[in-house]
């Protein structure tokens, strides 16, 4: 009874999840279209006045509400996430007793250890059919840990069949877990098998797909050809749609060269790879280190780049250019 009780709260709150996605998807392209205010950012125009060609207090009405459906949506995918847990782990305490009491053959045996190892793999993503045990369930519950919003042309990604919208499930051993960096899990699987082909699964439309996609050296830049948003994982990432931070373009503008990511892979500090697969180019990995502006950081928010330049080169908007480049240096 309370595996069936657990198994129905995990179908409703999988069901409330794909309804608050539907509205957070709906809110952002409503925000996002052409010539549209975003999610963020002033409503006001050049010269400080309210933009006239918008709803402002709509505009603000709907930013909040994103805010709270992004609160909600994480909070009941980290449920989500513990009941499917708690039920597989039931599970498998349920099997020893059960197998002993039913006099299982090796065959039998053989077939159970392939079902917990393939449950096991794939504890996210979580099919279990038939069985001794009551605790077993007959669903699929898949927690999409990225969105794809944006494909380059031409790259690894559109070629090999991923679509804008679609949700990322699993992509080779990486899958939702709470507390895992994803971001850098992701990086380092497709880093790690680079010309080789990687399962993923995707929800489109609702519907479970199976896709592989190869990491690998096209004209763009990166293995994949996913740049980075201004969200990754639902959370802000501080980069423009090209991939680059702010620091990289105030690099830029200082004849400061940027290193493309996938050569920095073997540097010994945490940067390099996280950028390789986004087909971002970035600063070295040493020189952000040496101005205290380590990957955490770079990954986190804008309002931290922000905050970093404010503190290391005193508004550098403001200043000379060749003070600023001194700062730098």
């Amino acid at each position: 009874m309370v595996a069936t009780n657990l198994k129905a709260e995990t179908m409703k709150l999988a069901e409330k999840r794909s309804s608050i996605e539907a509205e957070m998807n709906g809110i952002i392209e409503r925000l996002c279209h052409p010539g549209g205010p975003g999610l963020s950012g002033n409503l006001v125009d050049a010269e400080g006045f309210p933009r006239a060609d918008i709803d402002i207090p709509a505009v603000r009405a709907e930013r909040n509400r994103l805010a709270v459906l992004r609160s909600d949506h994480k909070e009941i995918t980290e449920k989500i996430s513990e009941n499917i847990l708690a039920l597989h782990s039931a599970r498998l305490a349920s099997r020893p007793s059960s197998r002993k009491d039913s006099g299982h053959d090796g065959a039998s045996n053989n077939q159970d250890l392939s079902t917990g190892t393939a449950a096991s793999a794939s504890s996210h993503n979580v099919v279990l059919g038939e069985a001794p045990s009551s605790m077993d369930l007959d669903v699929i519950v898949s927690i999409p840990f990225a969105v794809v919003d944006e494909i380059a042309d031409g790259s690894p990604t559109a070629e090999d069949g991923l679509q804008l919208g679609d949700q990322i499930v699993k992509f080779g051993s990486v899958e939702y877990k709470v507390g895992d960096n994803l971001l850098q899990c992701l990086a380092t699987e497709a880093q790690a098998n680079q010309g080789h082909a990687i399962p993923v699964v995707v929800l489109r439309q609702g519907a479970p797909f199976n896709v592989t996609v190869t990491p690998r050296a096209w004209q763009g830049r990166g293995l994949l050809g996913l740049p980075y948003g201004h969200n990754l994982f639902n959370n802000p990432t501080g980069r423009c749609f090209n991939g680059l931070l702010i620091i990289d373009f105030i690099a830029i503008s200082a004849d400061i060269s940027l290193l493309n990511a996938y050569l920095n892979a073997s540097s010994s500090k945490t940067h390099g790879v996280n950028f390789a697969v986004a087909g971002s180019t970035a600063l070295p990995v040493e020189f952000l280190a040496d101005k205290g502006l380590i990957a955490p950081v770079t990954n986190s928010s804008l309002t931290k780049q922000l905050n970093w330049m404010d503190t290391h080169s005193m508004q550098p908007a403001t200043l000379p250019r060749e003070q600023f480049v001194n700062s730098l240096n």
